[in-house]
C-alpha cells in the first residue's frame, strides 16, 4: 500500500501514513513513484491532482516529472481547514500515479512573510493595480536578475535575495535560461547552469529535471523571503516554442512545477509582439487560472507608444500590461519621454488594466558607445519616479552586474558583490518606503496640473493625485522648479520635500489659496519629490 505525506515549503517528502499539515499559502508538495518506466517521462504521461476545500470548492493542477521514477504535485492552499486531494494519470495502468489520495490539515499562517500572510496576487477591483488575495494593495518594487538563477551559485543567489528583501524589493524578474545564437535555430546552444545542467537534453522535447529542480529551489527561496518571482521568457530567453504539442506539454510542466509558488508568467522576453508568445500565454491560461499572466515587451525606440505592449493589451489572458521604457542607446531624453508617455498611453486604455514599467535604463548599462551615456543612479531613480507618477503603479529597477550575472557586456564585467551595493539600489528602497507611507494605489496621473512645462524633456516634472484632491506627489528633475495649479486640491495644502537620493524630508511651503497656481522651488540642488496633502 502506498503511504503519503506532504510537508510545507520546499521539503523533500517521504511516504508516511498520516495526514499532512501545512499553513495557508505555503508551498505543499506530494511526491509519487511511478510503477512503470517510460521512454520519455516528460512527454509520455501526465498527472493531475484535484483538491477539494472545506467549502467543497475544487481546484485542479497538473503534476510534473521530477526525475527517474518520481513525479510530484505542488499546491498552495488559499484557506485553512481540511483539504482532500486525489491524483489521476493519463496511464490508468500505472498504479503508482493513478487514484492516489490524501488529506491535508491547513492551518492559519502566523508569521512575517507578506506573501504567506496575504496570498496570491490578483488584479484590484478598479483594475489599476495589483493586490494580494485578501485585497491588500501589492506594491511592486522589482529588480531584474535575468541570468542569476543559472549563473549564480545557490549561496550567491541567497545573498542577492537577502539583500533585495532587506531593501524592501518585492519582485525579482528572471529568465529560466539563456539560449545563444539565433532564437529560431533549433541547433542554437542553450546555456548550462552553474552546476553544468542543461534545461533540455534534446532540443525542447526532452527535459532535464535536474536543471528545473535547481531553478525551483531558487524560486522557493525568493518566495520564502517575501519576493514574487516573474518568470520571463518561456521556455527560454528570446526563443519561440512553435510546435503546439510541445507548447501544451511545456505549459503543463511549468504550471505544475510552480503550482505552489508565488510566480507570474511572461512567455515573451524583450521581444515585439509574436504569435508564438501569444499562443503560449493562451496555453498557460487554459491550464492555470491561479497565477497572473503578462508579456514582457521590447523597446520600439522612436515610436509614440510601446507597440508591443499596446498589441498585447486587449488579449483576454493578459492580467496586467508590462511596459519597457527601455535603454534607448543611452538617449536620456528618449528614456524620460517613454517613461512618461508610453505609460500614460497604456494607462488611458479602456477597459483599464494595471500598468507596470518593468524595464528602464539600467544603472551602469553600457549599451551606449559613449561611456558618458551609460546609466547612472540618477537615471534609474528618476525613471522610477516618472513611471510611478505617469500611470505605472509599479517599477522594476536594473543594474549592470545583476541582470547579466557573470556575463560580459561590451567588454565590461561587474562583480555581483559590487553591483548589489550600488547606491541606486538603496534609492529604490527609499522610493518603496516613501510610497508605503501613502495610499500610492490611489494616485492617478494628472500632468495637466503642471503649468508651463519646459520644452526640454529632461526638465519635465511629473504629477499624480488621488480623485478626492487630498493627496498628490510631484517629481522635479535636477535643478528645476514647478508651477502647479492648486485648484486640483480640495482645500489648503501641507507640503514636504523628499530627497530621493538621501531619504530625508524637508518642510515645504503651505500655500494659503488653493484657487491659484503656486511655484514650488526645491530647498537644494538635485532632483526632489514633493508630497502634498490637504489639511483636515
Amino acid at each position: 500500500m502506498r503511504k503519503m505525506v506532504a510537508l510545507p515549503a520546499f521539503c523533500v517528502l517521504l511516504y508516511c501514513p498520516v495526514y499532512s499539515q501545512v499553513s495557508v499559502w505555503q508551498k505543499w508538495t506530494q511526491e509519487l513513484t511511478s510503477t512503470k518506466e517510460y521512454e520519455n517521462p516528460y512527454r509520455d504521461v501526465s498527472v493531475k491532482a484535484v483538491f477539494t476545500g472545506p467549502d467543497h470548492t475544487t481546484q485542479e493542477v497538473f503534476g510534473y516529472w521530477a526525475g527517474e521514477q518520481t513525479y510530484a504535485v505542488s499546491f498552495c492552499f488559499p484557506k485553512s481547514g481540511k483539504w482532500s486531494w486525489t491524483v489521476s494519470c493519463s496511464d490508468s495502468t500505472n498504479e503508482g500515479l493513478y487514484a492516489g489520495s490524501g488529506v491535508v490539515d491547513v492551518r492559519d499562517y502566523d508569521g512575517p512573510n507578506p506573501l504567506y500572510a496575504n496570498g496570491f496576487l490578483k488584479v484590484s477591483e478598479n483594475k489599476r493595480h495589483l493586490s494580494y488575495d485578501n485585497g491588500k494593495p501589492f506594491l511592486w518594487m522589482g529588480c531584474t536578475a535575468w541570468f542569476a538563477p543559472s549563473n549564480a551559485t545557490l549561496d550567491e543567489w541567497k545573498a542577492y535575495i537577502d539583500d533585495r528583501a532587506r531593501k524592501h524589493f518585492t519582485v525579482v524578474q528572471i529568465s529560466p535560461f539563456f539560449r545563444g545564437g539565433d532564437h529560431n535555430d533549433p541547433q542554437a546552444t542553450a546555456q548550462a547552469n552553474v552546476s553544468g545542467e542543461l534545461p533540455f537534453t534534446a532540443y525542447y522535447n526532452r527535459l532535464n529535471p535536474a536543471f528545473w529542480k535547481d531553478l525551483a529551489e531558487r524560486v522557493d527561496y525568493a518566495n520564502a523571503k517575501g519576493l514574487m518571482v516573474v518568470v520571463v521568457g518561456l521556455p527560454g530567453w528570446q526563443f519561440y516554442l512553435n510546435d503546439p504539442v510541445e507548447r501544451r506539454v511545456f505549459s503543463q510542466y511549468i504550471t505544475g512545477l510552480f503550482g505552489g509558488n508565488f510566480v507570474i508568467y511572461s512567455p515573451s522576453s524583450d521581444r515585439p509582439y509574436s504569435v508564438e508568445s501569444d499562443q503560449l500565454a493562451m496555453s498557460i491560461d487554459s491550464i492555470d487560472s491561479r497565477h497572473l499572466i503578462t508579456q514582457h515587451p521590447n523597446t520600439p525606440t522612436g515610436r509614440p507608444v510601446n507597440t508591443a505592449s499596446e498589441a498585447y493589451f486587449d488579449r483576454p489572458y493578459l492580467d496586467f500590461s508590462m511596459c519597457q521604457s527601455g535603454h534607448n542607446g543611452g538617449n536620456r531624453s528618449r528614456c524620460v519621454w517613454n517613461a512618461i508617455h508610453w505609460n500614460l498611453s497604456l494607462y488611458g486604455r479602456k477597459p483599464p488594466k494595471p500598468v507596470i514599467n518593468t524595464e528602464a535604463f539600467y544603472h551602469g548599462n553600457p549599451e551606449a558607445n559613449d561611456a558618458r551615456n551609460r546609466g547612472t543612479d540618477t537615471d534609474a531613480r528618476s525613471l522610477g519616479w516618472y513611471s510611478w507618477l505617469s500611470g505605472s503603479l509599479g517599477y522594476t529597477y536594473g543594474a549592470m552586474g545583476i541582470w547579466n550575472w557573470g556575463i560580459r557586456r561590451a567588454g565590461i564585467l561587474v562583480p555581483w558583490e559590487e553591483a548589489i551595493r550600488l547606491n541606486s539600489s538603496f534609492q529604490m528602497q527609499y522610493m518603496a518606503d516613501f510610497l508605503t507611507e501613502i495610499n500610492w494605489w490611489e494616485l492617478e496621473p494628472h500632468p495637466q496640473a503642471i503649468v508651463g512645462q519646459p520644452q526640454d524633456t529632461l526638465r519635465l516634472a511629473a504629477f499624480a493625485k488621488n480623485k478626492e484632491g487630498t493627496l498628490a506627489v510631484a517629481y522635479l528633475p535636477e535643478d528645476s522648479k514647478v508651477v502647479i495649479d492648486m485648484g486640483v486640491f480640495k482645500g489648503k495644502v501641507k507640503t514636504s520635500w523628499f530627497d530621493p537620493r538621501l531619504n530625508t524630508y524637508t518642510a515645504g511651503p503651505e500655500p494659503a489659496d488653493n484657487r491659484k497656481a503656486f511655484t514650488f522651488i526645491p530647498p537644494g540642488n538635485g532632483d526632489w519629490v514633493l508630497k502634498m496633502t490637504c489639511l483636515p
